[in-house]
């Protein structure tokens, strides 16, 4: 049982069988990509003082190859005014941009349009690294980190080295007046569920195993996550209302999103 298993095929490998269909309700989620999210937080690089330069790269990124794909991912952005354009190719589609995502959950939790959605926001991160920066720097935000009064934030990091106590109160609906951000890892997508979630903010990578012909080893490496993951995700934040879903990849990329994948195996 599983919402994205073939059924049809372990059916007829059982000759045959039957199969049961139980539909799940879910809200519809008005979804947004990387384009998206800059151009409704006014974003550019010059926003960027820590920025995405100094961590959390893939170790063996080339930057002709990387070069040479950007423009690619980018596709046809002709309804974006030209310094949306030009943010984009600025920015490093191959690392996580901390300031970025900081400013669209300020933005989703003050704007008068969004901020319904801002009730329960999960962000997506590939690893506790990631997941303790970003904890960090919203802590150490003056609007987010504050975890009183009304309209107050609640941040939960959620990851399995982490207490069990602690991870509990991240599936708390918070007290009244108040808001909550989880930032966790792709377990958020199918094992474990958070069920007031309204709004997800996705960075679009997760870590596998991989097998490194080079050096000899398996190991974690950083990629772009597959449609299906990124459905998924998505999927989190219409469980309860209409939710919210920021993709923060290029809208062309999530077309292609599986060739991207192969395209970083090979780099």
């Amino acid at each position: 049982m599983s919402a994205t298993v073939d059924a049809d095929k372990f059916s007829a490998y059982l000759g045959d069988a039957p199969v049961m269909t139980v539909p799940g309700r879910t809200f519809p989620v008005e979804t947004y990509y990387l384009e998206d999210a800059i151009r409704l937080t006014q974003f550019t690089m010059e926003d960027d003082a820590r920025g995405s330069r100094d961590q959390n790269a893939w170790e063996d990124n080339d930057e002709e190859v990387e070069a040479k794909n950007i423009a690619a991912l980018l596709g046809d952005l002709q309804n974006y005014p030209p310094e949306i354009k030009d943010t984009l190719c600025r920015l490093n589609l191959y690392r996580i941009n901390y300031e970025l995502i900081v400013r669209l959950i300020e933005f989703v939790g003050s704007s008068p349009e969004y901020v319904g959605y801002s009730k329960a926001i999960l962000v997506f991160m590939p690893g506790f690294a990631e997941i303790r920066r970003l904890n960090d720097m919203l802590l150490a935000h003056p609007a987010l980190g504050n975890s009183r009064g009304d309209g107050g934030w609640l941040i939960y990091p959620l990851h399995s080295t982490i207490a069990s106590e602690d991870q509990e109160a991240a599936f708390s609906i918070p007290p009244s007046g108040m808001r909550k951000i989880v930032i966790a890892t792709n377990i958020a997508e199918t094992g474990i569920t958070i069920p007031d979630v309204t709004c997800v903010i996705d960075t679009g990578k997760h870590k596998e195993m991989r097998f490194d012909e080079r050096r000899q080893l398996s190991r974690l490496v950083e990629t772009f996550v597959s449609q299906a993951n990124a459905k998924q995700r998505k999927g989190r934040a219409g469980r309860v209302q209409k939710g919210l879903c920021f993709h923060l990849f290029p809208k062309n990329q999530h077309k292609h999103l599986v060739c991207v994948s192969d395209v970083l195996a090979w780099i």
